[in-house]
């Protein structure tokens, strides 16, 4: 009996237990409240019962256990509270079982873990507690999807739950786990998910985790990790998804030209205290659209290589200490960037540049819609050809040493919102231009060498909601 997608509402009438020969009760997504009946139970025939995205409350009862037919059970994202049952046990039929988003407490009763034919797992978004069974995969079990995050469990993970061979998701993060995350992991070959973010190992990465041929996400953020990057964890061709932001690794960005890495879409390692710069092989990442490299030390030019990332789409490089080539003073890579036609953010904020914005910032892509460039010791005039991105929201500069005026090319930015120039080396008259910015919501210039009056037009744009043109003795805007 589907009847799930209504909006039946109130407690289960208890007639329905006269439907023993039910084998099949889905009522996902409707407003029923009230308590699981325990009369649930004389559905002696029963596979699959889904109560999920409903408003029930009180705990899971017991009863519910009984029906050792079940093979699927689904009682996510209600208002449940109280202790998982440990007759849940008993269902030895079970496949699927999956109470995520409730309010369960205390600790995951180990004799879930004894029935056979379980596969899918999962109680993410609980209050789960205590320590995880030692005994979970001895002997080795089906499971295949195990989703314990956003709990409060803690301890160490036991290495023994890496002998569940046959495992293709596992998600622990968001808890409180600690200690090293077992080499033994390397044992989980048929791995395609993996996240253990935001725990508290203190623990480096294994080098057994090039045994994951299969692996296609890998996500251990906020973790406390320590160490460098294993150079063997880019030989997993499959890779799609690597997050390690937030840790503490050190070391160099691992890649070489031996690495294809020709599925690997999302690379993000900011917040840690990697070095030495970005290897020209990251080219090799053809696929990758996603670079996050923020809040490190890395150093030196940037580079051009990062170009052929044709897909690319978002690039923070931003809080580290590149600089330009001696020899050109300018940022050069910025040319190489226009051959990335997706390309909508660009971060390369609180760098040590020590020279121009090029004329090539024009030719970006016509979808670039944010660029931070704020504190990056950059110096010269802003370049005219800004004026060709049709389509940027936000644009800051504020912090460095730029002169000349504001160019009146930036009349064109009628989808710009943010401005903020605040801080630097600029003269001239008060731009009048800014009258013809539609969608002009903040606009920051203080602290520069501007003066004149106010353009008294400035009232009359309507979408002007913050602007903040005092700043330095220098700068005085006199009303008309």
């Amino acid at each position: 009996m589907d009847l799930s997608r209504n909006n039946f509402h109130g407690e289960l009438p208890e007639g329905l237990s006269h439907l023993g020969r039910l084998k099949v009760l889905n009522l996902t997504i409707n407003n029923l409240s009230g308590k699981v009946p325990s009369w649930l139970s004389s559905f002696q025939n029963l596979q699959y019962l889904s109560h999920a995205n409903n408003s029930f409350t009180g705990v899971i009862p017991p009863a519910i256990c009984n029906v050792s037919t079940l093979k699927s059970l689904s009682l996510s994202f209600n208002s449940l509270s109280g202790k998982l049952p440990i007759e849940i046990g008993n269902l030895q039929s079970l496949k699927k079982l999956s109470i995520e988003y409730n309010y369960l407490s205390g600790s995951v009763p180990s004799k879930i873990f004894n029935i056979s034919s379980l596969e899918i797992i999962s109680f993410l978004s609980n209050s789960l507690s205590g320590s995880l069974p030692a005994d979970m995969c001895s002997p080795p079990r089906r499971i295949k999807w195990l989703n314990l995050s956003d709990n409060k469990l803690g301890g160490q993970i036991p290495s023994t739950w890496f002998h569940c061979s046959q495992l293709q998701m596992l998600s622990l993060s968001i808890n409180q786990f600690i200690g090293t995350i077992p080499n033994e992991i390397g044992n989980l070959t048929a791995l395609e998910e993996l996240y253990l973010g935001v725990n508290n190992f203190r623990a480096t990465i294994p080098e057994q985790f090039c045994n994951l041929h299969r692996l296609k996400q890998l996500w251990i953020e906020e973790a406390s990790l320590t160490g460098s990057i294993p150079a063997q964890l880019f030989n997993i061709s499959t890779l799609l998804v690597v997050v390690l932001n937030d840790n503490i690794l050190s070391g160099n960005l691992p890649l070489s030209n031996r690495q294809r890495l020709p599925n690997l879409e999302v690379l993000s390692a900011r917040g840690n205290k990697l070095h030495g710069v970005i290897p020209a092989s990251i080219s090799n990442a053809s696929n990758l659209y996603y670079l996050n490299l923020a809040r490190n030390k890395f150093s030196g030019p940037i580079a051009d290589s990062l170009g052929d990332l044709r897909l690319l789409e978002h690039l923070n490089l931003g809080q580290n200490y590149f600089t330009c080539e001696p020899s050109i003073l300018e940022l050069s890579f910025i040319s190489s960037l226009t051959k990335c036609k997706y390309l909508e953010f660009l971060g390369m904020n609180d760098n040590s540049f020590n020279g121009s914005i090029p004329k090539s910032i024009g030719n970006l892509s016509h979808s670039i819609e944010k660029i931070f460039a704020s504190e990056s010791e950059l110096m010269g005039s802003i370049p005219d050809w800004f004026g060709y991105l049709s389509n940027l929201l936000l644009l800051s500069l504020y912090g460095n040493h730029l002169t000349g005026s504001v160019p009146y090319t930036f009349k064109s930015l009628q989808k710009l919102q943010a401005l903020n120039l605040e801080n630097n080396l600029l003269s001239g008259p008060p731009p009048h231009h800014f009258c013809d910015m539609s969608s002009l919501y903040i606009v920051t210039m203080g602290q520069n060498q501007i003066s004149g009056a106010i353009p008294s037009c400035l009232g009359n744009v309507t979408s002007l909601g913050n602007a903040k043109l005092e700043g330095s003795n220098k700068f005085k805007f006199v009303s008309k």
